[in-house]
């Protein structure tokens, strides 16, 4: 694996500047608590996210239409809620 764009030497001054912080205020339990930047888990933004849930969400709502499943009010409202949150 390359590292061309340098993120884990990002990651760990990041991480090493998190600890050094908390263990000067004190904070030696938050040591633990630490979390790892998001930017080094995946290089998509929120807009590409919301743009690849829709699409998704698109796809899902037409095929339940070609099986008629969006016809009862009822049961369209709960497709449509249950597509979004998932």
């Amino acid at each position: 694996m390359q590292d061309s764009d340098n993120i884990t030497s990002k990651v760990i001054k990041d991480i090493l500047k998190k600890i050094g912080t908390n263990l000067v205020q004190g904070k030696v339990s938050d040591v633990m608590k630490i979390r790892t930047p998001a930017y080094c888990h995946a290089p998509l933004t929120y807009l590409d996210i919301c743009k690849g849930e829709f699409s998704t969400l698109e796809c899902f709502l037409f095929h339940a239409q070609s099986l008629r499943l969006l016809e009862n009010p009822l049961e369209r409202l709960k497709l449509i809620t249950t597509a979004i949150i998932a």
